[in-house]
This record gives C-alpha cells, structure tokens and sequence, in this order.
C-alpha cells in the first residue's frame, strides 16, 4: 500500500481538506493510484480510506469518463462526466474535476467529484441539455439525442413523435443504441460516422408492434463543440412509408417501361415491301429526321445515306441480315452508328425491313483512345531509362523492356524459360531481402547489389505495385554511377571537414537583398560556441565582432559589392566565448546573378590569430653569451 501523500504542509489546509462536504480523491498522475480519501469521498464511494490507497483510481468508475479518453495522467485542470461503481452494485452518476495540484514530494492530482442530481422520468439527459427538450419534444419531427462520449452510444431522450412512430417503450432509455433493433449496414454507418465524425443519411424499415412495417429516414449527425470530438450523436426522423410505396409502385412501372425500352434499340425504323417508312421511333426521328410514310428517294437525307441505305435494304430484301460499322456527320458533330437492317417476315414472306441504328460513337472514341494509350505505353515501355518488368502471382516474368535485357544481360525469353533471381543475387541475405520487397509491392524504392549475366555488380534500386489480379509491376534503374558520384562527394566532403579542421578555415555566404547571412558552424566551434546551422540576421553576426572592427568590414563589403576595389580582404576580430578576441582574415568575391549583377558574396574566413600574436610579440634579447 502506498503511503498517504500530505495534501499541504499547511495544517489548515490539511483540517479542510478532512472536513470539507465535497469529495476529495487525491492520485498519483504518474501511475493513476489513489494516495489519499477524505470522509466525504470514502461515504460517495463506499471505500475505506485506508484500504483505497494504492489502487487505480480509475477502479472507482463503472463508466470511462464521457469525454472519450481517460485524462488521469493529465497536467492540465478538465472536467468530465463518469459514473460511479459502487460496492453495492449501484452506480452513481457524478462529474469530476481534475485539478493538478503544484508538485513537492510527487506529481498529484486533486479529483473533485460531484453527484449528479437524479434525472427526471423519461430522460436520462445530462442538466445541460434540459432547456431545449421542451421545443424539441413539440417538434413533428422524431428527434433521438443519444451520449456519443459512450462508447455504447446509450440513448438519452426519446421526443413524443419519434415514440409515435416506433411505439417507442420508455424502458430503452439509457440503452446502447447500437443494441437496438437495426440491420447491419446500419450498425455500421453509426460506427462509421461517430468514428469520422460526419454526418449521414440512411433510410430503415421498422417492425411495429402489430407487425406492420413502417420506414423511416433518418439524417444522423455527431454533435459538438469544434475542433473537439462529438458529445452527442443527434438522431432526427421523418416517417416516409408512403413516399416508399409511391416510389416502389413508381420504380416497378419504370422498371417495365425500361424492360420495353430494352427490348428494343435505341434508334428503330421499319419501311413496308414500298419502300415507305411506316415505324419510326423517337431516337431515329431526332438523328434523321422524320421520314414516316416518305419513300427514302424523297426522304430529306444526305445522298450517301440515302445509297448506302437504299443498299442494305435490297440486300435485306433478299432475306440478308446487314450489319455494318459506318461513321456520320449529325449536325456538326462527328457520330458512329452500329447499323442492323434485316427482312421483316410476314406470312413466310418478307413484307418489309426493319432496320435499327445504334450510337457507338463513345464506344469507337473508348477504342481510338485506348489505341492511343496503348500506343502511348509501348513507346514508354520501350524507350524509358528504367527497366520494367512484369511478374504474375507466382513471381514469373511475364514481359519486359529492353532496357532490362540491356542492363541485365538475359533475354525476355530467358528470363521466362527460368528463374533468374538467384543468379541475379547470389547473396543468400540480398535474396531474402528481394522476395521480401515483392512480396510487400508498397512502390517504395529499395537499393540492392545485382550481378549481371557477365558476371559485374551493379547497383541497382527497385520498387514494385500490386495489380488487381496479383501480377507485380516493378520499376528498376542502375544507379552504380550514382552511388560511385555519392561516394565521390563523401570523400570529397570528408577532405574539406579535414582541411577546415587542420587548416582553421571556414565558409560564409551572403545575399544582396537579405538581411541574413549563412556562417560556417565549424567557427561557432572554434569560438567556443554551440555550432549555429541556421541563418544569422545581421545584428547576430555583429555581436561577434569587436566594436572598432564591424563598420571597417561592412564599408570594405560595401566598396566590393559596388566594385570599388578589386576585391574584398578584412582582417577582424571575433569575441570567443571565454572573452578573449581572435584574428579572422575575411576574403570573398562576388557571385553575380542571371541579368549579370551580383547577387550574392562567397568567401573563407582563416584563423590568423597565431600569426597575430607572433607578429604582436616583443622582440626577444638576446643572452649575453650569445652577444659575445
């Protein structure tokens, strides 16, 4: 059991904090265990003083607290809903205050809980919602306000009209709404909505107690104060079983009207043994025209329509089914029409045609574009400087570029005929990583040692993505001239961090139109200073410098940017951190911009103060032995 923790070292705060009516529960933040009771807590709760301390004071509630986290570990003052377990089997609705108290002997927390006043019947609302109940219980509208800082979502109030439209039992008061009855899609949507917290719309068929079904549409909403997560989730319900049977009778005649529709093409015309148009349906007449009881020698239609048709119906006359594929101009607009013409038999005769035109031109438009497109990825395949390579389920090639058969040396064919990999990375843990990476297809780059059929090492990088039906594409470029210029550049860096080292040198950069200048770290170092990677405003860079040595260097820098001199030399004087001054020798020249001007200064700042004090020393006499 852990010792009771003092409250104060104050004597009277200690008397208040015994007498006091409320109820005081002192914990731990860094563990949540319970250090001190005073009486008022121990009767609200039903736990000894004694026996308390020690346990989590989490144990104390049946209900995690509304907000939907637990803040016992918190250093900031909250206030929350919970409910109470007592030892009884009761439960105790409370609010609870947490109050961070300052820390002397361990980080505590002063948890003041008040008792809620009993709820009145037929509500299990908290007090602050109670003054607008009254207009929403005179709303038509079913209104359901449910406790979304619950995880259960436990139903809080039930207005008059929604009791009307479910024969609503007051005794599902304070139960989960998710343990009502609703199918699963519902279930899901309210989980799904309180979980990204939006709203939603849903329509739900109910059984009513004299099992006749009624459908409501709900509209679901999460309320609360923004940017917070939702209090309450807002349930409001229209009864729409009438609007359903409308719109089901509805749906079931449209649904045989479009039976008929579909039954048919769209465009349809039917000519008798005359050749006179006789059935025209309303597709046909807005693309041609109307042509009903016109002899197609008379129709208004463009001469080549005319022939071609006059064409397939001779042909159809003959008993031939005709089917073409031909391209018009409707209006100003380019179409493609599927064309059908057939005999039209009567009585074992044809006693005319029946023709039907149906519009593909989205269709040929799909095909020119995925031509296109195909066109478009060959060329890619083909002529990006990656290999690309295509492996089914079982990791089999299946094609490939030839930039892959360049780099690799294998054909495409015997990449197919036998699996390569191994010969590709003899090394047993860089085969190991490679059927890991394409077994995660996550399309993020991995660099690997591959051999090639030549027997070289190359390095190579490779990313691969899953295809809908399990196929992997994967994407790999030789990147062996780049690691040699990476390690080129490291090497290089490496000399340079030596020679700024050894030979006390460091870099600085300025801008025309900045009022910042960038400064090597490796000074701040030598200085004494932390080293500094970000940018220095110019009142930063002059606290470094000596007093009588900042306007000699900024005039010197002036006549250089201006090309009064021919160039920029400032011997100066940096404060180090143990208050001594050191010898710098500033140099720089000027980089100019695109229109030729110049826009920034570069330049070396060299550590002089050895050569200072060789040159600041008094001459030294010589012995007299040495005169002799």
């Amino acid at each position: 059991m852990i010792d009771p923790v003092d409250l104060s070292v104050d004597p009277v705060a200690r008397w208040a904090f015994q007498q006091a009516n409320d109820a005081f529960v002192v914990f731990d933040r860094r563990n949540g265990q319970i250090t001190q009771l005073n009486p008022a807590a121990a009767l609200l709760t039903g736990r000894s003083p004694v026996t308390a301390c020690g346990t989590p004071v989490a144990s104390l509630f049946k209900v995690a607290p509304t907000n939907g986290h637990t803040p016992w570990g918190t250093t900031s003052a909250q206030e929350f809903g919970a409910v109470l377990g007592l030892l009884d089997g009761r439960e105790q609705p409370v609010r609870v205050r947490l109050c961070p108290l300052p820390a002397h002997t361990a980080p505590l927390t002063l948890a003041i809980l008040t008792p809620c006043p009993p709820e009145p019947p037929g509500t299990v609302v908290r007090p602050e919602l109670s003054p607008w109940l009254g207009a929403v219980d005179q709303l038509s509208v079913g209104v359901v306000l449910c406790d979304a800082r619950d995880p259960e979502v436990p139903i809080l109030h039930v207005n008059p009209a929604y009791r009307r439209m479910v024969d609503w039992e007051d005794s599902s008061l304070g139960r989960p709404l998710l343990g009502l009855r609703t199918d699963d899609p519902s279930r899901i949507l309210l989980r799904q909505a309180l979980r990204e917290q939006r709203a939603f719309q849903m329509e739900v068929a109910h059984q009513r107690a004299d099992e006749s079904e009624n459908w409501l549409h709900l509209s679901v909403a999460p309320v609360g104060a923004a940017p917070g997560p939702a209090s309450y989730l807002l349930i409001t319900a229209i009864e729409i079983t009438g609007q359903r049977q409308s719109a089901e009778e509805l749906r079931h005649q449209r649904s045989l009207f479009q039976a008929a529709l579909e039954s048919l093409p769209v465009q349809v015309w039917m000519r008798d043994e005359e050749g006179r148009g006789v059935v025209q349906n309303l597709g046909s007449i807005q693309t041609w025209g109307d042509v009903r009881g016109q002899l197609l020698q008379n129709s208004p239609l463009a001469p080549e329509v005319v022939s071609r048709w006059h064409e397939n119906i001779h042909r159809a006359r003959r008993g031939e089914v005709v089917r073409r594929q031909v391209r018009h101009t409707i209006g100003f607009s380019p179409r493609a029409f599927e064309e059908i013409v057939a005999p039209l038999w009567h009585e074992n005769r044809i006693a005319g045609v029946i023709g039907v035109h149906i519009d593909i031109t989205e269709r040929m438009e799909l095909e020119d574009t995925q031509r296109r497109h195909t066109e478009i990825l060959q060329n890619i395949v083909e002529h990006i400087p990656l290999m690309l390579v295509c492996l089914d389920s079982n990791h089999q090639v299946i094609w490939g570029n030839a930039v892959l058969e360049n780099t690799l040396g294998w054909s495409i064919d015997e990449l197919r005929r036998q699996d390569r990999t191994p010969e590709l990375y003899p090394d047993p843990g860089d085969l190991a990583r490679v059927h890991e990476h394409m077994r995660e297809a996550n399309a993020i780059w991995r660099d690997f040692q591959t051999r090639t059929r030549d027997g070289r090492s190359i390095h190579t990088t490779w990313a691969g993505v899953r295809l809908s039906d399990g196929s992997l594409l994967a994407f790999g470029n030789d990147i062996t001239e780049r690691v040699r210029t990476e390690h080129a550049l490291q090497s290089l860096n490496t000399r340079y961090r030596l020679a700024s080292q050894y030979g006390r040198v460091a870099t600085w950069e300025s801008w025309g139109d900045s009022t910042t200048c960038a400064v090597d770290p490796i000074l701040f170092d030598w200085l004494g200073y932390p080293p500094r990677t970000e940018r220095l405003l110019w009142a930063e860079w002059q606290s470094y410098f000596h007093p009588d040595d900042w306007e000699r260097a900024m005039q010197v820098a002036l006549a250089y940017w201006k090309r009064e001199i021919p160039d920029y030399n400032v011997e100066m004087r940096l404060r180090h951190r143990d208050g001594s001054w050191h010898w710098f020798l500033s140099r720089g020249c000027l980089i100019p911009g695109m229109d030729g001007e110049p826009a920034r200064m570069c330049g070396a700042i060299i550590d002089i103060s050895d050569r200072k004090s060789h040159v600041n020393a008094p001459p030294e006499h010589p012995s007299p032995s040495c005169a002799q």
